[in-house]
């Protein structure tokens, strides 16, 4: 990979991370990350692809790449970070609930999320790119970028609403937050085309 761009909203996000977790948060939240990019590049070099930069934005990592010959690789290529990351959360799950290791635990709960996370059908997540690519084998190009567009506009919105109802628990600031940061995220990349 040649080249590395980090946004305004990713040190928003970075910061965000460090004022409520601290330092110990941002370092368990890294492994799980590096293992779902892992899952990327592992699947694009099967493929004969080549990465060609990394963006860190407030969605998290986007890898950029060529190579692909066809759609169904690209989702492919896209499953696999999630993929990694379950198979990742699975192992640490099993492994910390028979040697009662609470720090493998934590990873396996973020890996959990992460995937989940980047398996919504919204853009620019895994899931979104994914739901792109099945849209566009049945719909082509054009109507596929406009579906994918209202589902992820719907998607995002809704995780954003769900959790702002549900702000007495604990998870409910995380799950609004969430989705407040994928419905900017469209639109930042409305305002950058």
């Amino acid at each position: 990979m040649r080249r590395f761009d980090i946004s305004t909203g990713a040190v928003i996000l970075l910061s965000v991370l460090y004022f409520f977790g601290g330092f110990t948060l941002l370092c368990t939240l890294f492994i799980p990350v590096c293992v779902h990019e892992l899952g990327h590049i592992a699947a694009l070099k099967c493929f004969g692809a080549r990465g060609r930069g990394l963006r860190f934005d407030m969605t998290g990592l986007c890898i950029s790449y060529a190579g692909l010959k066809n759609r169904s690789e690209e989702f492919i290529c896209l499953a696999s970070g999630p993929v990694f990351g379950l198979a990742f959360a699975l192992l640490l799950s099993y492994l910390g609930n028979k040697t009662d290791n609470t720090f493998f635990l934590a990873l396996s709960g973020f890996s959990l999320l992460l995937s989940a996370y980047n398996l919504l059908p919204a853009l620019p997540l895994d899931g979104g790119r994914m739901l792109m690519c099945l849209l566009s084998a049945i719909f082509g190009e054009v109507k596929a970028g406009k579906s994918a567009e209202v589902i992820s506009l719907a998607v995002s919105a809704s995780v954003a609403i769900y959790g702002a109802h549900m702000l007495p628990q604990p998870w409910g600031a995380a799950l609004c937050v969430a989705g407040l940061m994928i419905l900017l995220s469209q639109f930042e990349s409305k305002v950058l085309l």
